[in-house]
């Protein structure tokens, strides 16, 4: 076999011997699904993850003692707005692109009965208020900043051009191709002129997302189950070069909680710094949270009846917080 793998051993400082349940972590990647499924069962893998979409495929094989979890992937579908761009800069407008797409254009690209919306990051109008309602607001609101058909063509105008949108997507994600497809039919519907444009990886990051060269673009966010997101939206500064802040948005009060989000310590504090954030995302509105998918793993039953259940799974929510876990490595 021929496995990619990344091993992950214990900060010699925290781990006891009896926090961590292994003294190391294995994790083996492929894409090999058949391959995958044959080694699980041999009892070569405890977990193996698998696309959420071919589940019904899957439990027709008639795979004996396992166990289908369902949990919740760490990954929010994203659009993202460059907030430093002319026709963006205005809120206004990127607040009338979020009521008009509609959610379900993402809900479609994933496994049925398989999709859980973001609700921690996702506005409470956003999800009670009909698609179609949401849509005639967004129309009202371009109507209101004088984004309007003024020559007949079927087109909005906008500082006498028409008003368009670009969707950046990278190639090779067949699903964010077809979550922006839907997304620039809705756009046209509306009467803004909008494009897919679809490059590679690292165009797509480099030249693209790096240097703000770009209008909108499909981005999947990772972020953890207590919302830890400082690297996405914390303001810019000169030396910090790991930053992902793509939309180039910049608020004090925004960044005074993010930090407290950040931090390992669960208190009240945390709780309110986590409604601050989330009113300030939706008065800035620096993207739209779209969806956020779950995900497939086989565990083995022992000897337990065939079952799906729903699994709170905060392995991968461990990894991605490894350094707030655990310390780095000079840490005493």
């Amino acid at each position: 076999m021929n496995y990619k793998y990344i091993q992950l051993e214990p900060n010699t400082y925290f781990y006891d011997g009896n926090y961590a349940s292994r003294p190391q972590i294995l994790i083996a990647c492929s894409y090999e699904l058949q391959q995958n499924l044959s080694d699980f069962r041999e009892n070569l893998f405890d977990w193996i993850s698998v696309p959420s979409m071919i589940v019904e495929q899957l439990q027709n094989l008639g795979i004996e003692d396992v166990i289908y979890r369902e949990y919740a992937n760490p990954a929010v579908m994203t659009w993202i707005f460059n907030t430093k761009n002319e026709k963006l800069k205005d809120v206004r407008i990127r607040k009338a692109l979020n009521m008009l797409i509609d959610r379900d254009c993402a809900k479609q690209s994933f496994g049925v009965g398989t999709i859980e919306y973001f609700d921690n990051l996702i506005p409470i109008d956003e999800k009670t208020k009909p698609a179609h309602e949401r849509f005639l607001d967004g129309l009202k609101l371009l109507d209101e900043i004088g984004i309007k058909d003024t020559n007949s063509d079927g087109l909005r105008d906008y500082n006498g051009n028409t008003f368009s949108i670009n969707i950046l997507v990278n190639n090779d994600s067949v699903s964010r191709k077809l979550i922006a497809e839907r997304i620039v039919k809705r756009l046209n519907e509306a009467g803004i002129q909008s494009n897919l444009q679809s490059v590679s990886w690292n165009d797509f990051i480099t030249n693209k997302l790096k240097t703000g060269n770009y209008e909108t673009a499909l981005l999947s966010y990772h972020i953890s189950n207590d919302c830890s997101m400082k690297s996405l939206f914390t303001s810019i500064k000169q030396d910090n070069t790991d930053n992902l802040n793509f939309t180039g948005i910049s608020d004090e009060e925004l960044d005074n909680n993010l930090n407290i989000l950040n931090s390992a310590v669960t208190n009240e504090d945390k709780n309110k710094a986590l409604k601050l954030v989330n009113e300030k995302l939706s008065e800035l509105c620096p993207c739209a949270f779209l969806i956020r998918p779950s995900d497939l793993a086989l565990t083995h039953a022992r000897g337990n009846p065939v079952q799906t259940i729903k699994s709170n799974i905060s392995l991968w929510n461990n990894i991605y917080n490894w350094q707030i876990l655990f310390g780095n490595e000079m840490s005493k």
